[in-house]
């Protein structure tokens, strides 16, 4: 009997993590032959003794509610919907990165002068708290997403689930004020890594979702990352060696 080919849509899929999940419980549908999947363009490809529909898919992936399929009415409707601008694309980050600087301004205005390093140290710890929350949010899901791009995460998986809780440390010892030489040579260090990584998977032209707020929004990866984390790698040299 000649094998059905059949491609699905599957939204939510952010590595190669996504991937081997997706194929394994595909492969656990009736009379399925063979079934691929792949991230960077967010589809599936099955072939089978028979036809194989979008609920079938959607059923055997129900145990896991990161992954959605789309039927082809859907998708299409996808693909007639506006464009997001750019604005529209990053507002999330945008806002916490507008709350951040105006918590931190107003913690200097209370203390009725400027301080340069304090004010970059509470801008740091209000955005390592931020981003810590919305990892927390799903840290295995943000785990398999930030192994995508991070070349630590790759090799160690558990980076991924611990990172939130790094950034949590790093956001309370700037709000303190405590260790904070150790702290900004630390950021250095993760950030330049993850930096090397998002360079790497931006300049390769292969779309995936940037984990920095998590898996709660879907931003893409692009050079907005880069530029965030080189502002934060650029206060943490200033903390460290200017004046």
């Amino acid at each position: 009997m000649e094998s059905l080919k059949s491609t699905h849509t599957v939204k939510g899929m952010t590595c190669r993590s996504c991937e081997n999940t997706i194929v394994a419980q595909l492969k656990k549908i009736p009379d399925v032959v063979s079934a691929r999947a792949d991230h960077q363009n967010g589809k599936v490809y099955l072939e089978a003794s028979r036809s194989i529909d979008e609920s079938e898919v959607s059923a055997i992936l129900k145990e896991y509610p990161k992954f959605s399929v789309e039927d082809e009415i859907t998708v299409r409707e996808a693909a007639d919907s506006p464009v997001k601008s750019w604005y529209q694309t990053y507002r999330p980050l945008i806002l916490l990165f507008l709350f951040v600087l105006a918590i931190s301004a107003a913690d200097e205005i209370r203390n009725r002068t400027f301080d340069r390093h304090s004010y970059m140290n509470h801008v740091m710890a209000g955005f390592f708290l931020g981003l810590s929350y919305f990892k927390f949010l799903d840290r295995k899901a943000f785990a398999e997403s930030f192994a995508g791009y991070d070349p630590v995460a790759r090799v160690w998986k558990t980076y991924g689930i611990v990172y939130p809780f790094i950034e949590l440390g790093l956001g309370l010892v700037f709000i303190t004020g405590l260790g904070l030489a150790v702290a900004n040579g630390f950021t250095i260090l993760i950030l330049s890594a993850t930096t090397a990584g998002v360079l790497k998977r931006v300049r390769s032209k292969n779309s995936i979702a940037c984990a920095c707020l998590g898996t709660t929004f879907s931003l893409p990866l692009s050079y907005v990352t880069v530029g965030e984390n080189l502002v934060m790698i650029g206060m943490a040299f200033v903390g460290l060696f200017a004046p």
